[in-house]
């Protein structure tokens, strides 16, 4: 993180310390937004992370389109992760219906009428 964005962290941490906690719950989700997706970008920039683990991190925010396309990487780059992950990983439970989602693990093999 550079220092400009500790400056602003710090700032607004200032801000938050002064309303209540429906008011600065409402800041700090509005100041925050966007940095999960500007952190990812920034990590994966710099070295290989599994689209496997940014699906899932993706999945959690409720961007199901950016989480399959994470998934169609990572079927593209094999990941080793890939297939235990789409069998059991609770984080995905929300693209199981997704057309998408059943093609990917009919691709890989994987009966997708499986519970």
């Amino acid at each position: 993180m550079n220092p400009r964005r500790w400056q602003q962290i710090e700032s607004l941490y200032q801000s938050a310390r002064k309303l209540e906690r429906g008011e600065r719950d409402a800041l700090l989700a509005e100041a925050c937004r966007g940095d999960e997706e500007r952190e990812l970008e920034e990590l994966n920039g710099k070295k290989y992370v599994s689209q496997v683990f940014v699906a899932a991190i993706y999945a959690g925010l409720g961007e199901n389109a950016q989480a399959l396309a994470c998934l169609e990487r990572a079927c593209e780059d094999r990941c080793a992760w890939l297939l235990r992950c789409l069998v059991s990983d609770i984080r995905f439970d929300a693209l199981r219906d997704e057309g998408l989602f059943r093609s990917l693990l009919r691709r890989t093999g994987i009966n997708p009428q499986l519970p």
